[in-house]
């Protein structure tokens, strides 16, 4: 016995259609911080963030330029100090807390962003936690190997680390390694830099000198 296959009326496909969509604008809209009047006033500066930016349509990389901003607060103080004097980002405490929390909430929705990884390596060495730094300098280290983009800031702040925190110094060497080998085959001067910054620490070493894999 044959079964007819079951058609829906168009009027019913339509409306489903409907539904689907609405769905996706009301996630999109109740997720997005362009259209979350809060989360477009966070910003390092104060003030609103323009709706038109595309960080503003994807959260986990809204989260790491607001990381990224107050990790540098410092810095960017000494450069614009009228912009900053009104900020979040004014009190260096505060500016460590939001970078911090920041930084996590923009791990949590792309665990895999070594750049992210990185900012919360900074963030915990500026706010003297020296084992959660060296834990997110691993993961950055670990999902961006090979990428001789980050390798300078990345082995500046294990240079840093290794110097700062002595006890740490086995579970560093193994990324400082592998970044100064990135730098001296990519940025030369880079490397230069760094090791005159860090003489003992930024030089080449047997095994940091093996073959690497390409990207």
């Amino acid at each position: 016995m044959r079964h007819r296959a079951t058609s829906f009326p168009a009027p019913i496909l339509s409306f489903g259609l409907l539904v689907l969509v609405w769905t996706q604008i009301v996630t999109t809209t109740g997720s997005a911080p362009a259209f979350n009047r809060t989360l477009q006033s966070k910003a390092v500066t104060g003030g609103n963030r323009p709706v038109a930016l595309p960080a503003m349509y994807d959260r986990a990389e809204y989260e790491y330029q607001i990381a990224y901003g107050a990790a540098r607060a410092d810095l960017l103080r000494l450069e614009s100090p009228t912009l900053y004097a009104a900020s979040p980002a004014s009190d260096p405490g505060a500016a460590r807390q939001i970078a911090r929390a920041s930084a996590r909430a923009s791990l949590s929705q792309a665990p895999a962003n070594a750049y992210a990884w990185l900012v919360l390596a900074e963030a915990e060495m500026a706010a003297g936690q020296d084992r959660q730094a060296v834990q997110a300098l691993a993961a950055s280290a670990m999902f961006a190997p090979n990428s001789w983009d980050i390798a300078e800031r990345r082995a500046s702040l294990g240079a840093m680390l290794h110097r700062t925190a002595p006890d740490h110094a086995a579970a560093l060497r193994p990324i400082l390694d592998r970044d100064i080998a990135l730098l001296s085959k990519h940025l030369p001067d880079a490397l230069s830099d760094l090791a005159d910054i860090f003489p003992d620490i930024a030089k080449p070493s047997a095994a940091s000198l093996s073959p690497i894999a390409p990207d």
